[in-house]
Formats: C-alpha cells, structure tokens, sequence
C-alpha cells in the first residue's frame, strides 16, 4: 500500500540567505531505500534546477502542503550517521554559514559529487517543425536520455543556452562521484581447471598456461598482478583461461593505503611522572563520562608515549579513538610509531594523501575495520563508532582553526563529539592555548603536567642573540656571530640543526630606493615577495605573479632593495657561510608535491642533510636525536602584529623551535636572534618559564576584557567595489547598534568598527570588518543569526558578501 514520505532535506546551492530546510515528496519506488543522512537529486527553483541535497528528516507530512518530488537517491546507504547529522545541526547554528558547506567538511573529497550540466527535449522541440533542429529532433524521440554539451554538438552547434531560453530543451544534470572503490578480479580454478592437473602437473598445451593453472593449484587464489609476476603470463593468456573455462574470478576491492616511514622499534621505559600521568588520564576514560583533560608536558617529555598507552587501554575497552596533530608535516612520524603499536587498527587523513586514499580510509572507519583514526584537522568528523577518547597535540596550534567557510575550531567539534559520546578529550602541549590553561587552572579541566624531559640532556641551553649588537659589529646577514659559531661548531661534530624563519621566498617585498614604491599584486593590497629561484615576484595571497622588476615602475630607477629575509635568502647565506653543508628547506614552495613532507623528513631523518631549514611545519613535535641546534632567526617577525594573539603565538613557536634540538643523549642549544632581547616574552620563552607568560598574558587579558573572559566576533563584509562594502558596513554597524541599544540591551556588548581589515583588497574584493565583544549565550547566538539573514536578505545589500568568524 502507497504511504505518504517527506523528506526535509539542506540543498547545496542554497546561499545562507535561503539557507533553510525544504520539503520534498519521495516517490513510491524511492521510499523503502530512503533514510537520514542521504543526498538526493532534487528540482530547485523556478527553473527545477536538478541539485544535490543532504536528507536531514522523514515525514509523513509537510506544513507547506503539495511538494515537489525527489529525483533520485545518490548514495546506497548514508554518509552522515544520526550523531554526525546533530553535529552538523550544532555548527550551523553558531557558525552561521551555509549548511552544505559543514557536510562538505564531514566527508572525504572523494565522496563529493561532481555535477554534469546536461541537456534533455521539451514538448516544443519533440512536437518537429523547426528544420534546424529536426537531426536532434530524431535523436530525442529514439533516445530520450538527456546529452552532455559536447554531445549536444553534433546536432546543434550554437550556445545551447540558447535552445534552453527559446523553450526547446531543459537543463538537466547529472551527479558523479569524485572517487570509487579500487577493484581488481581474483582467480582460482574451476573443477576444469583442476581436472587438466595429473599429480600437480598441468596437461594443458602451453607452458605459460600450464604454469597458470600449477601456481594457482598451489597458491589457491591470486590476483592478476600477482599472477603476472610469478609466471610472467600476459594478461591476454590469463583472460583466454577464464573464457575457455579453466579459471574463476571475482571482484575484490584493492585498499589504497598511504605510504607511512618506517618505524625501528626500541625500548622505552617510562618515568614516574608518565605513568602517574597515565594511570590518571586512564581512571578518567574508565569512567565513561565526558571531561577534558589538559596534558601539559615541556618539550620532549615524552607525551607521545602517554597517548600510545592511553589509546593501548582505550582500544581493550573496545573505544574508538581520533588523534588530531596541527601540521602535515608531523602525520608521518605520528603514524609510523602508531603503526608500530597498532598495526591495521590505523587509519590516516589529511590532505596530503591522494583522494582515492582519503576515499578508502574513511569506508574502512565507516566499515568499522579500524578503530583509531590520525590525521589534521578535518579528522575530527572521522565517522568513528563507539568513540570513547579523542587527542589533539599540540592543541595551542592555529591550524586547528578553519579560515574558511565553515569557520570552525577542531577543539570546539571535538568537545562537543566528546559531550555525546561521554568520551575523554586530551588537550596535549609544551605550550597550551592561554584560553586551555585558564580553564586548567578554574578546574574546568583536569590538569596533568610532565614537567621534565624525557631523555638524560634535560632541556636545552637558550642563548639570546641581540641582532642590534651584530648589526654594530658590521653583520648584514640573517646569520648573526653567535649563530654562525655554534653551526659551525655543530657540523664539526657531525652534528645537525634546525633553522627556523617563518616567510617563504627570498624576501618580504621590494622597495625603490629612489621614490619608496613597493610593488604590490593587482588583486590585493599584499606586497609581492621576490622569489630567486624563478625570479619572479609573487603574491603569498592570491598566486599572482610576474617577472622579478629591473626597473622602478613609478620612477624606473634600477636600485631596488630586498626587504627582509626569507627561507630562500637564508639557504643561500648557509651556502655561502658552509659550502660543504648539506641543506634541506622545508617550506610551501617545496613541499607542494605529492610525499614531499616524508620524502624530505626522512631525508634528514637518515642523516642526507646536516642543516634543516622551513617554515612553521618544522617548528614543532618533529624528533630527531641527533639534532643538537635549534634557532629562530628572526624572533620578532609576529610579535608586534595587530592580532591579539600575537604574543602568545610567538612564545609558542620559540619555545617549540628551541624544543627540536637535544631529544636523545647529546645535550641541545638553542638560538634566539631579535632586536628585542629585553622584550617580556623573549625572556619568558629564553627561560622556557611557560606559566610565567602565562601569569603576565592573563593579567593583560583580564584589563583589556579579552578571551577568555569574553567572546570576540569578527564579522567580515566585502564586494567587488570598494563602496558596496563600506557602505554595506556602515548600514550593518548601524543596524547592530540600533538593536543592542533596544531589544537586545541586556547582552551587554560592544561593537567596534567598521574598520578597514588588514589585509583590505582580496582577490579584487575590498574588506571591512566589525568586532563584536559579549558573552557567549543562546539569546547572542540569536541576535547575531537573525541580523546576518536579515543583512543577507535585504536586496539593498545583493553586491556584498557576509560571514563571521566567532572562533577568535
């Protein structure tokens, strides 16, 4: 008997101003595959546009009454379990973005759907008469299927759009997955086969053929590779004895797995503090109840070791567990110790490995094959069941927040999965987030401390370089004297070191001596930075780039200046300082191709290299023992930048970059050069004093009203003219004040701006920002959603685009 089914589902291209659910009527055929977590195709619009939706409800009714129906059911079974569809409901209430744009984050790449515009006949077309389009006329009526535009050419060879607006054809279109199951066919013997054997000798015609069906007799089952490689048979060959009969063959998937380095086990022996630190977090996960842990631990102090026998006590639970680290550049070390540990239970994403990796990893956690998943940020929506802890090293990292649409932190999804999952969260660092150390020390969460290294050579040994001084002395490098010594001393030893500097190229900009201009990119309001090694001037924000300038463009004077250093120049310093150094440089422009991280990492890893320069991807949880010298070259680059923030992340990185060198038996050194050698945080991370900085940041805070003692929310507008965005600004700023005056007085918050952004032209598309500070509740989450959709609605406002970041 037929029944009534409704589905509400989130369409994808419903922008955040119609971002709401919509009903749809499921046809008969339909309803016994239909279920939550879905996509469907579904007729959208005016024009019945055919897009793809995600089933969020089943109804037998809808309060809108008759519904249009659904086309088509796009997945055999869902994507999104009941606990990750809630996950989605909770984001989308409070990051204030569209729906699909959190789904899109769930799922792997290779789960996204392609769409193919395609086109199909009207009645119009159908009905004959126009004598140009009598040849695709015939072809409809033999063939009803809609055609792809390169299809469509060979009957018609104008604009298709054209024959959609005259009323001819329709635009259709179809859904592809971006990746599928690798398969490959299994061969055994059929009872022919095993009849053509005498004693295990084959009496078919043939040597190849008679070697086939011998190794197969032995073997049992093999695949067409394998086949292939031990009796050097031909494809063709293999085929003919599946045709004539004499094999069988199935389908089987072929996992693809990521490459991992190899890890050479040795013996570790835990100290009391690890343990006490163990048996404690592991009494918190035996309880079955959420919390959150913060695991504070200096630099090597062995917090890896921790997590191996947490995730060891989780797993004999039977509980799932995800591990979070902030960097690429860190998975493959995590992985191969955990392999090590763990063997199969493992499961790898980041963006680094290829879709049709990320594609099988996330069935084998769907599939429940494995139980502990490793991976960057998007691993936090791993569809782990029975999740029962979820780790995040490093947990102080920027990386972990997304700049993009959703604009999420992983800490604030991994709590929330934690809460429904009365799973433990272990927040892991030598330098924890100011906001995770306040709540340590409110007792928000538990609290426990390694406070000493792991290893026998103790912390390294700090030396403040002043730049000024070596300025003085008639150094004009990026390599100061005490520097250049201690390298030379370290190579001397057969020794290694790590530099870090946290800009790519061969400098920040260029400047004409004679006028002052600074050539800047055409689409944003960011200097071009010189790159030597293809001497091109080049945009970090948008990619624009053109040949290295040999004139001023405003004066056309020749003397144009390099300003700053980058990790270009200062492999080129250390060239010139130790010519027989070995140098690897770990930076964006290096590790851009497939494996780059691991390639290089294990280069330097094996000894290849004796100097390891980069970016902020070296500057943390990497161990190499035989790293005796760390250095930043340059400590003040983020210290006096406009973000809040900003101390805290240049205390991080020093004291993190310092923590790279003296993790095994050789004692380690560490190099800070600055110009501000008295500056409170340098001296702080010089003492590796983490809760020094910490009482001074905090008390800092607490006057100027900042995180954690309340909430900061960036609201960003921009339009492709400069006075849509300005003036869009001022109407939303005015709006705000007018309703935090009225009805919405009580929250008590303040509204600053509108402002230029700091990086005010983007992509050709200029910036203005408002900084809302409050504190966070239900009836703020309202008042900000309900002004953004009335913003996004008025048509006042159709040229300006609007999104907030409440993750400061």
């Amino acid at each position: 008997m037929s029944r009534d089914m409704i589905v509400r589902v989130a369409v994808d291209v419903a922008t955040p101003a119609i971002d709401r659910l919509y009903d749809y009527a499921v046809p008969e055929e339909l309803q016994d595959v239909m279920s939550c977590g879905m996509r469907v195709s579904v007729p959208f619009g005016r024009g019945n546009r055919r897009e793809e939706a995600m089933v969020l409800a089943i109804s037998d009714r809808s309060e809108y009454g008759k519904c249009k129906q659904i086309d088509a059911v796009l997945d055999s079974a869902p994507v999104l379990s009941e606990e990750l569809l809630k996950l989605a409901v909770h984001l989308r209430e409070r990051l204030n973005c569209a729906f699909y744009a959190i789904v899109r984050s769930m799922l792997p790449a290779g789960l996204w759907f392609r769409r193919e515009t395609r086109y199909a006949p009207t009645d119009a077309l159908l009905s004959g008469g126009i004598p140009m389009l009598e040849a695709l006329a015939a072809h409809f009526a033999e063939n009803p299927a809609s055609l792809s535009p390169r299809s469509l050419r060979k009957y018609f060879d104008g604009d298709p759009e054209d024959l959609v607006h005259a009323g001819f054809l329709r635009r259709d279109a179809a859904f592809h997955a971006a990746a599928s199951e690798k398969t490959d066919f299994l061969f055994a013997l059929t009872e022919a086969g095993e009849d053509s054997l005498q004693d295990g000798v084959c009496t078919l015609r043939g040597n190849v053929r008679r070697e086939i069906v011998e190794f197969l007799h032995r073997a049992g089952q093999a695949g067409m590779q394998e086949i292939e490689y031990y009796t050097g048979a031909s494809r063709q060959t293999v085929n003919a004895l599946y045709k004539d009969g004499y094999l069988a063959r199935e389908t089987r998937q072929i996992l693809r797995r990521p490459e991992t380095d190899v890890y050479l086990g040795r013996e570790v022996t835990l100290n009391p503090a690890q343990r006490e630190t163990i048996s404690g977090l592991s009494a918190l996960l035996d309880r079955r109840e959420y919390r959150t842990a913060l695991l504070f631990g200096v630099t090597g102090s062995g917090k890896t070791e921790v997590y191996i026998r947490l995730i060891a006590h989780a797993l004999k639970e039977g509980r799932g567990i995800i591990v979070l680290v902030p960097e690429i550049a860190l998975t493959p070390q995590m992985t191969s110790r955990f392999y090590y540990e763990f063997g199969d239970e493992i499961a790898v994403i980041h963006s680094a490995i290829s879709v049709g990796e990320r594609f099988d990893e996330w069935q084998r956690i769907r599939r429940g094959d494995v139980h502990v998943v490793v991976g960057t940020r998007s691993a936090v929506f791993a569809p782990v069941e029975n999740l029962g802890l979820i780790v995040i090293d490093e947990e102080h990292e920027h990386t972990f927040r997304s700049e993009q649409d959703p604009r999420y932190h992983a800490r604030d999804v991994a709590k929330y999965r934690a809460q429904r999952a009365n799973a433990l969260l272990v927040l892991g660092s030598a330098t924890p987030s100011v906001d995770s150390a306040y709540h340590a020390r409110q007792g928000d969460y538990a609290y426990f401390a390694l406070t000493e290294r792991a290893v026998p050579a103790g912390l390294p040994q700090v030396i403040v370089s002043d730049k000024r001084e070596a300025y003085r002395q008639g150094y004009r490098g990026s390599i100061g004297p005490e520097l250049c010594d201690m390298l030379e001393n370290t190579l001397e030893n057969g020794e290694q070191a790590i530099l870090f500097l946290n800009r790519r190229g061969s400098c920040r900009s260029i400047s004409c001596m004679a006028c002052g201009h600074v050539p800047e990119c055409v689409n944003c309001s960011s200097p071009l930075s010189y790159h030597r090694e293809n001497n091109r001037l080049i945009c970090h924000q948008c990619g624009y780039s053109i040949r290295m300038l040999t004139a001023c463009p405003q004066c056309d004077s020749p003397y144009l200046e390099q300003i700053g250093v980058g990790t270009q120049t200062l492999e080129t310093e250390l060239q010139e300082h130790f010519p027989g150094a070995r140098i690897i440089r770990m930076d964006s422009d290096t590790t851009s191709g497939r494996g780059a991280h691991m390639e290089l990492l294990g280069r330097f890893a094996a000894g290849e290299a004796d100097i390891l320069i980069g970016t902020q991807m070296i500057a943390k949880g990497l161990n190499f023992p035989n790293v005796t010298l760390s250095a930043v070259v340059d400590a003040d680059m983020g210290l006096y930048s406009g973000d809040f923030r900003s101390t805290e992340r240049t205390f991080s990185l020093i004291t993190q970059v310092a923590g790279r060198a003296g993790r095994a038996e050789k004692p380690g050194f560490a190099v800070i050069q600055t110009v501000s050698p008295q500056n409170d945080v340098i001296e702080a991370a010089s003492r590796q004093d983490y809760w020094d900085f910490y009482e001074s940041e905090i008390l800092l805070r607490r006057a100027l009203q900042q995180p954690p003692f309340c909430k900061l929310i960036l609201l960003t507008l921009s339009a492709a003219v400069e006075n849509d965005a300005r003036q869009g600004a001022r109407r939303l700023a005015a709006r705000m004040q007018e309703l935090l005056s009225g009805p919405y007085a009580d929250l008590e918050a303040s509204l600053l701006g509108p402002a230029e952004a700091a990086l005010f032209k983007l992509n050709n598309r200029y910036r203005y920002t408002l900084t809302l500070r409050c504190q966070d509740s239900r009836r703020l989450r309202a008042f900000l959603s309900g002004v953004l959709l009335e913003f996004r609605r008025d048509r006042t406002n159709r040229n300006v685009v609007l999104y907030s970041d409440t993750n400061l």
